[in-house]
């Protein structure tokens, strides 16, 4: 962002002092972007001249108007939609000068970037500027993200998730496609995703296609530097665009511990969680309209409440548990474990990684029963955040979600020194889990006798479950 601010404002000072009858204006440059959403947007050249056509116009127009003050304008230049005008002004400016501007600046509304957008305030004051220094501008001027935000916040809750899934898909992922396709060839597994976002592969194969299964989403992973976590935010995204909200939030909190300060995922890292947060909240305001059902042993109400639901999220697990609760409590208790077998692969499935487990008929399930326990303990004490981390891998792990836990697994191995870490053997935790996944090929990466590590492993995961009071409780 320095390197484009630098060149404009070298660029912009030939022309903002004007002579003759006009008024004098004079502009700054505030950019909001960073320079890596920049060149994600449309090339150097191109975004230069359409910020420095804005600039003109903004000044000549503005010369056109009398007396003193100053007037802030935002400009968002996005790839569908008309050029975005938002005003701030001290003291605050008449209505007729602010639609004059507008009017006026209309002539460019076409201007558009290749993809995403891109924002930036010109910072106004004309002739002699406010001469009160103490009065605020009017109205502040929210960012982008806030102002979107703000009217996210309206929507009904079909339509933030609705929403949601378009802005991930029309925005977020076609700036990824940039950032991954035009890669060397040397780098083939960030190519190949780069080839099915820019092909667009998504809409006729699954998440689990796209990453787990797929041998090339893995190398990619292994390709990128660290602290770049676009691949595994391409994950995120695509779990998004399958309404697996709950699901791609475990995996947006884990690559932000990673990413790199600048770095694109760092960038998006916060309007994306804040969607999240906000549709959420929204989903759980409605699950406690059937939970009020139920704690007043209105049963077969929580129970259609949660079924209309469930049409919109399937693959929210806090409100499948509820379902399954309401449902076994319209029968006898006896019933509660067939219930719970018959609703848990929904649950599971909307979240694997859900921190509770209702039933356990034998060993296995209580130690089950335990590790998803264990889960919400975890992250409570920022200064046990590795030795966390490494829990919820082996949580993960035990669980046998292998592609969440190698997937953490890799970042710790990647960016986490030993000591740290406290563990030796990360490394083959990870090929573990590519090899549970179908990708042993990996391990030519790397050295060391994998079928006796392999088997440390298996023997270490057995001796702590065998051990744990949760499965001896069971009958283990």
């Amino acid at each position: 962002m320095r390197l484009l601010l630098a060149f404009l404002l070298v660029t912009f000072s030939i022309s903002n002092s004007v002579l003759f009858c006009q008024s004098k204006v004079e502009v700054i440059l505030q950019l909001l972007d960073e320079d890596i959403i920049a060149d994600g947007c449309m090339k150097r050249d191109n975004l230069l001249a359409a910020v420095k056509q804005i600039n003109s116009k903004f000044t000549e127009t503005l010369e056109k108007t009398q007396g003193d003050y100053q007037l802030n304008c935002q400009f968002t230049i996005s790839h569908n939609k008309d050029l975005g005008i938002e005003f701030s002004s001290r003291p605050k400016q008449s209505d007729s000068l602010l639609a004059f501007v507008e009017t006026e600046l209309s002539e460019l509304k076409n201007l558009r970037t290749d993809r995403y957008r891109y924002s930036f305030i010109c910072m106004a004051t004309i002739n002699g500027g406010c001469q009160n220094s103490k009065i605020d501008f009017e109205p502040e001027l929210l960012s982008p993200n806030k102002a979107d935000l703000k009217e996210f916040k309206k929507l009904s809750l079909v339509e933030q998730r609705d929403e949601l899934i378009r802005w991930v898909s029309e925005d977020v992922l076609p700036l990824f496609a940039f950032f991954t396709h035009d890669v060397d060839k040397k780098f083939a597994g960030v190519k190949s995703v780069g080839e099915f976002l820019t092909e667009k592969e998504y809409l006729s194969k699954s998440v689990f296609d796209l990453t787990d299964a797929n041998f090339n989403y893995w190398r990619a992973s292994l390709e990128m530097e660290r602290f770049n976590m676009v691949i595994p935010f391409v994950k995120v995204c695509l779990l998004i665009r399958e309404g697996r909200f709950d699901y791609a939030g475990k995996f947006l909190f884990v690559t932000n511990l990673f990413s790199g300060k600048g770095s694109v995922a760092k960038i998006l890292y916060s309007p994306l969680n804040d969607y999240l947060n906000v549709l959420d909240n929204s989903i759980a305001a409605e699950v406690k309209k059937g939970i009020a059902f139920h704690d007043e042993k209105k049963y077969s109400e929580a129970v259609e409440h949660y079924k209309k639901l469930k049409v919109d999220f399937p693959y929210n697990a806090w409100l499948n548990y509820e379902y399954y609760y309401s449902e076994s409590s319209l029968h006898s208790m006896d019933s509660v474990g067939y219930f719970w077998n018959l609703h848990k692969s929904e649950i599971y499935g909307a979240d694997p990684l859900y921190p509770y487990c209702a039933h356990a008929g034998n060993s296995n399930d209580g130690y089950e029963m335990y590790l998803r326990m264990s889960l919400s303990s975890l992250f409570s004490e920022s200064d046990k955040l590795i030795s966390d981390l490494v829990a919820y891998a082996d949580a993960a792990f035990d669980l046998e979600q292998y592609a969440f836990a190698g997937q953490l697994y890799w970042l710790l191995y990647s960016h986490v020194d030993e000591k740290a870490l406290g563990r030796k053997n990360i490394l083959f935790y990870f090929l573990y889990c590519m090899e549970e996944l179908g990708h042993a090929q990996l391990k030519s990466n790397f050295e060391g006798n994998f079928e006796k590590e392999f088997a440390k492993i298996r023997s270490t995961r057995k001796k702590i479950k065998e051990s744990n009071s949760f499965y001896k409780s069971f009958g283990g």
